[in-house]
């Protein structure tokens, strides 16, 4: 790399792919994080004088040391997400998405400053007509189906289907565009979704795939050698690890040429069109954020608000695209890549998120818009199923405020290697029993994730023994 010289003090290793823009000067070096949607991570490491970048904590070769102060943090947090720019690592951060860090030299050692380069702004328009916006957002998704149609090129789509808002419009688009597809849900035996995919499917003459998550193909699936494997090889220290889609990714390793198929869901799809309480959001973002995402004061207090933008409502929006929707979305798709299985989110396209920043904002109030469009531009099929899909989830978050536990338990499906084993092997190393049995009754989910990051850096010695 050619660098100014008052910067060639520095020691700068690049180990960067697309989708980043690298600028040097007589005093600085500049890097921008394109991806608006975290599928190209990028870190950076400093030592000194030693600036490392690169899209994968694999690449980074150095001696790295786990930071307590980000691992409390995580802990905290029941999405499992270490806030702003820290990992678990001492000298290691994250440039989130639509970010620009600044390196320069001070006393011989390199510091540095994260500035927003790419914001999301709610738009102040009082056209509340909701057909003056239809044919934009009808050329928008079909230039998403035809986009989605060169990548697969000959393969057939695997359509991950849920009877949901996203994947149902993916569904339309699909059938408008005469993609070839088949249907695929995954998930426990009192899953909804599972018989509304099945329908929707069957209603299409589509071939549907079902994998059912049993107690006993979980078992198998969890202490197998290639679970053991995902555990020590992706799960980068800076937000919580999925696991759910890890399972389906072995059956469809196992029994499909992945050659000739390419996975598609709707990942991100419905997120700006108002997937969120909105008044709580538009009134008292600082406090719908901590309540939604289980943040106490501490970590409130670390979140750098004020750089996101000039409304609260523009800073409510921009959080959840860097720090949740970002950084959660990547980490579902990981088995994917752990796996080889080419994937593909037609929602994380620029010209389809900068869209919802045209419209009003009272068309994301309870998706006002997105469901307009399903409920009048689409076949009367869908709007059936998206009708009872409603109705379910209705009911559903009706039960979950007498069980928040239940309703997780019945609406998602990850799933996790033993966690009382592994505390027995593991607790006293980490943090005293009271703290961690404190943090399982409170927050178990977040405990297991923690658990998974624990092993994951671990070296795999004693999680081959806790496993096998």
């Amino acid at each position: 790399m050619k660098i100014g010289s008052a910067i060639c003090l520095m020691d700068i290793i690049t180990l960067l792919k697309d989708k980043t823009t690298l600028i040097s000067s007589d005093n600085a070096v500049k890097i921008t994080n394109n991806d608006m949607y975290g599928l190209e991570r990028i870190y950076f490491y400093i030592d000194k004088n030693k600036l490392i970048l690169a899209n994968d904590i694999n690449d980074i070769n150095e001696d790295l040391v786990l930071d307590e102060e980000g691992i409390n943090l995580y802990l905290q947090s029941a999405v499992g997400m270490v806030i702003n720019n820290k990992t678990f690592f001492k000298n290691l951060y994250m440039l989130r998405c639509g970010e620009t860090a600044t390196f320069s030299l001070k006393d011989n050692s390199i510091v540095f400053n994260i500035t927003q380069s790419k914001l999301f702004k709610p738009s102040n328009s009082n056209d509340n007509n909701p057909n003056h916006y239809i044919s934009e957002f009808s050329n928008i998704l079909d230039q998403l189906a035809l986009h989605l149609k060169k990548y697969a090129g000959d393969r057939t789509i695997i359509l991950s289907l849920s009877g949901g808002y996203d994947s149902v419009l993916l569904l339309h688009l699909l059938n408008r565009h005469n993609i070839p597809y088949i249907t695929f849900s995954y998930g426990t035996v009192n899953n909804f979704e599972i018989p509304l995919s099945q329908s929707l499917a069957k209603a299409y003459d589509k071939e549907h795939i079902t994998l059912y998550y049993y107690d006993d193909y979980l078992h198998d699936i969890s202490r197998s050698e290639s679970f053991k494997q995902f555990l020590l090889w992706g799960h980068e220290g800076c937000v919580q690890p999925e696991t759910a889609m890890f399972p389906a990714g072995c059956y469809i390793k196992t029994h499909f040429n992945t050659d000739d198929y390419l996975v598609v869901g709707g990942f991100g799809g419905d997120f700006l069109a108002g997937k969120f309480d909105f008044h709580k959001a538009y009134n008292n973002p600082f406090v719908y954020i901590r309540e939604k995402r289980f943040l106490n004061d501490n970590i409130m207090n670390c979140i750098d608000f004020d750089c996101l933008g000039t409304t609260n409502f523009e800073k409510y929006l921009n959080w959840e695209l860097k720090e949740y929707q970002s950084k959660m979305r990547t980490n579902e798709l990981k088995p994917l890549s752990f796996l080889g299985i080419d994937y593909y989110c037609p929602f994380f396209n620029d010209d389809y998120y900068m869209f919802w920043s045209t419209i009003p904002i009272s068309f994301m109030e309870n998706r006002y818009f997105y469901k307009y469009y399903i409920n009048n531009f689409t076949d009367d099929i869908i709007k059936q199923a998206t009708n009872v899909y409603e109705k379910i989830m209705i009911l559903l978050k009706t039960s979950a405020s007498k069980n928040v536990t239940a309703f997780r338990e019945t609406r998602y499906n990850d799933f996790y290697v033993n966690l009382t084993e592994i505390y027995k092997a593991f607790g006293n190393n980490i943090f005293s029993d009271d703290f961690m049995r404190t943090i399982m009754d409170v927050n178990y989910y977040a405990a297991c994730k923690f658990i998974d990051f624990w092993l994951t850096y671990n070296k795999g010695d004693n999680l081959c023994k806790t496993l096998n």
